[in-house]
C-alpha cells in the first residue's frame, strides 16, 4: 500500500478525530490533552500493531511446542527404517522419503517389504502435517497481519507533538526489543511520517 494512500486515509481519520474530540471537549470538558491524544491516530495504530504482535506471538509458541513434542516422540522428520543390504553388515538404513525406500527396499526384490514401508511413510508424514500444517497455517496468517499493522503504523501521520513523540519511542524500542530488524523502506517511512507531522504543527503554530 503506497505513502498518498496511507497520508489520504489517515488524513480523513485524523479530521474525523479531531472533530470528535472537539465536540467531547466542549460537551464534558476533557483536558485537551486527553483529547489530542485519542484523536492523533499514531496511539490507534501502535496498539494495533501490539494487539497483532501478540497474537503472532500466541502463534509461534503454540508451534513451538507442537514442534517440541513432535520431536520427543520421534514423529517430527517421518522415517521408517528399510531392508538394504542385509549381508553387508552394516545397520538397516533409515528412509526419510519414499524415494529412499525405493532405493534401500527395491520394489522388485522386496514387494512386500516396499509396500509395507511406503504405507508406514504415509501414514508417518500424514500424523506430523495433521498436528503441524494448521499451527504453521496460523502463524503465518498471523505473521502477514502484524507486517500489515505495522506498514499501516510507519505510515501514519502523527497530529500532536505525543504522537510525535510515540511514533520515535516505538521506532527506539523496535529496535533494540525482541522484534525482528525494521527494515530501511519501513524505517524510511517512519521517517517520512514524522517529519510531515512536525511539518503540519508547524504550520498550524
Amino acid at each position: 500500500m503506497g505513502k498518498t494512500e496511507h497520508s489520504r486515509r489517515n488524513f480523513l481519520t485524523s479530521a474525523a478525530g479531531i472533530a470528535a474530540g472537539g465536540t467531547v471537549m466542549v460537551l464534558t470538558a476533557v483536558p485537551a490533552s486527553a483529547v489530542s491524544l485519542t484523536a492523533d491516530p499514531v496511539f490507534a495504530a501502535i496498539e494495533a500493531h501490539a494487539e497483532a504482535r501478540s497474537t503472532l506471538r500466541k502463534a509461534e509458541a503454540a508451534h513451538a511446542l507442537a514442534e517440541r513434542e513432535m520431536k520427543e516422540s520421534g514423529e517430527l522428520f517421518p522415517r521408517v527404517v528399510s531392508i538394504g543390504n542385509p549381508y553387508s553388515g552394516l545397520p538397516r538404513p533409515v528412509s526419510i522419503s519414499h524415494a529412499d525406500i525405493d532405493r534401500f527396499t527395491p520394489a522388485d526384490l522386496y514387494p512386500q517389504d516396499n509396500k509395507r514401508e511406503h504405507e508406514e511413510m504415509s501414514a508417518a508424514i500424514l500424523r506430523c502435517d495433521t498436528r503441524m500444517n494448521p499451527l504453521q497455517d496460523v502463524m503465518n496468517e498471523a505473521w502477514d497481519a502484524e507486517s500489515e499493522a505495522l506498514e499501516d503504523l510507519v505510515a501514519t501521520v502523527p497530529t500532536t507533538i505525543d504522537g510525535v513523540l510515540a511514533m520515535l519511542k516505538f521506532h527506539r524500542e523496535y529496535a533494540v526489543g525482541p522484534h525482528e530488524f525494521m527494515d530501511a523502506e519501513l524505517a524510511a517511512s517512519l521517517a517520512e511520517s514524522v517529519e510531515e507531522g512536525l511539518l503540519n504543527l508547524k504550520s498550524e503554530a
